[in-house]
């Protein structure tokens, strides 16, 4: 579709949806009856990098912070799971995926959609998270053996510094290597609409890449984010923008101009329509994409209904939930990405690749969930051809026990996972318990244990090591709104490899200081 299409039909639409009656209410607060949902956030206290707020077991990424991550949700592939962040879609318009691993925590919030959903259109076949930005007056500091991180907040800014040493990247050499990373964000509000920015700048160092004709282990990614979003009840703008380079040369640019407006009818009966223009350039070659989507949300008697429309592709799923009991059943379709149809310099175009397609199920009662994924048709890609190439089925099945309990002393946390997955390189057991003891004497501890288990061989066959990981966090309150606190990390002092040939684990000891104004 044309972009001034694009924009003529929003405009329509706009003046439509807002001059009749409205009965409530942004996307991200609409009920999807029977999804499991999980609430959490991201503590610079405790955490080290922002994806252990959504995956607890995960502690340590490949090539330490600053290395490539991507939500997992249900054992399913990075491109499955869409992320909004503060109202907007994040996931990169060239790869597919949200690289959470650039994040660091900064008391975001999480609110996570397990299974496919109507709502969020392509990439969301494995679930949804998504991110809101927070602001309050503080001062964070957090330091330890190569590793400084100060946040400093405002109701209306914030403002970040983060650099932190993560050894050797690659277990076969000892140059250091440096993650560091720099981010504002600001958020304004007037009468009913709310606009949230944050720009960012990194650096990330790694090994094992080709500078010209020459290997080298002193590679080097950097670049810079940006994303905006202006909402209110019933109307999302927003624009990010995703510029890297790397010192082999290699570089890449893509962004998207994003709309949404949705009204709800009549109660429980939410309809919307979204526009979206998305670009892809690497070096020498721009590709773009715009796609118009329609759908509708309907919450009864807690029997939910979802049905999508985009670009010829149609999801629906159905839901219901009584008492503790939830069950949800869809289907999904993830278009490719504009990499995988177009490719650069070093990946052949695959122009007539079709749509990712499958059927997802997820069971709830209380505290356990059980999901199981049927792919019929997935995306890959062939080093033989060097190209992304259609493969056909796989299946993703498992289940969640996850609980907080609440006692006379403190909090008690306990996460237990099983995934069986085609998808490879996941644990397929994962556990955590967290104990913290809020009265204890001038304080507060957390007591914590992380392990993934079973996971399996890499994709040349090579076996991954186990993750068997307990940390303790000791906090003192100076006065109400001061606390200093020590943490150690890998309290026993266990290294492995996280994936053959990169190293992780091993005794770490950082301090922190927080106060707020």
């Amino acid at each position: 579709m044309n972009v001034n299409n694009t924009k003529l039909l929003l405009a329509l639409l706009l003046v439509g949806f807002f001059t009749t009656t409205v009965y409530a209410s942004d996307i991200e607060e609409v009920i999807v009856v029977g999804a499991t949902i999980s609430v959490t956030d991201s503590d610079p206290e405790t955490d080290s990098s922002a994806i252990e707020a959504l995956h607890p077991t995960m502690l340590y990424t490949p090539g330490g912070v600053g290395g490539f991550m991507a939500p997992k949700l249900n054992g399913t592939d990075a491109k499955h799971t869409a992320v909004y962040r503060n109202g907007i879609p994040v996931n990169d318009p060239g790869s597919g995926w949200y690289n959470i691993g650039l994040d660091i925590p900064l008391f975001q919030s999480y609110k996570i959609y397990q299974g496919p959903t109507a709502l969020y259109g392509s990439s969301s076949m494995g679930g949804v998270v998504l991110i809101e930005d927070n602001f309050d007056r503080s001062v964070f500091y957090k330091g330890g053996d190569g590793l400084v991180n100060l946040v400093v907040g405002h109701e209306n800014f914030q403002l970040s510094a983060y650099k932190g040493s993560n050894g050797s990247v690659r277990t076969d050499n000892e140059e250091e290597d440096f993650f560091e990373t720099i981010s504002f964000k600001t958020k304004r509000e007037y009468k009913e609409w709310t606009l949230v920015s944050s720009y960012q700048e990194y650096k990330y160092d790694y090994d094992n890449c080709w500078v010209g004709w020459t290997p080298s282990n002193d590679c080097s990614q950097e670049g810079y984010k940006v994303d905006t979003s202006l909402r209110n009840d019933n109307f999302t703008f927003g624009y990010t923008l995703d510029d890297s380079k790397h010192n082999t040369g290699w570089e890449s640019k893509s962004d998207r101009i994003y709309s949404d407006v949705n009204k709800e009818i009549m109660p429980g009966l939410l309809v919307g329509i979204t526009a979206q223009r998305e670009s892809y350039d690497t070096a020498t070659l721009g590709y773009w994409r715009d796609t118009v989507a329609g759908y509708l949300n309907y919450d009864y008697n807690n029997v939910g209904l979802g049905i999508r429309t985009e670009e010829g592709d149609h999801t629906i799923r159905v839901g219901t939930k009584l008492g503790k009991f939830n069950i949800s059943l869809g289907n999904s379709v993830r278009r490719p990405s504009l990499y995988e149809r177009y490719g650069d310099d070093y990946v052949v175009a695959s122009p007539d690749l079709s749509s990712e397609e499958a059927i997802g199920l997820t069971v709830g009662w209380d505290l356990v969930s059980v999901f199981y994924y049927d792919f019929s048709e997935g995306i890959d890609y062939d080093s033989a051809n060097q190209q992304y190439v259609n493969t056909g089925n796989y299946i993703s099945r498992g289940m969640n026990i996850r609980k907080t309990y609440m006692t006379d002393v403190g909090e008690f946390f306990a996460y237990v996972g099983l995934i069986d997955t085609d998808v490879s390189s996941q644990a397929k057991y994962r556990t955590m318990f967290a104990w913290t003891v809020t009265k204890a004497p001038y304080g507060d501890v957390t007591f914590e244990y992380a392990g993934e288990f079973d996971k399996g061989l890499d994709y040349i066959g090579r076996p991954i090591d186990d993750v068997s990981v307990f940390s303790i966090n000791y906090g003192n309150w100076i006065n109400p709104t001061t606390r200093l606190g020590i943490q150690i990390q890998d309290l026993f002092d266990n290294e492995f490899e996280i994936i053959p040939g990169y190293g992780a684990g091993g005794r770490e000891i950082s301090i922190t200081f927080d106060v707020s104004y």
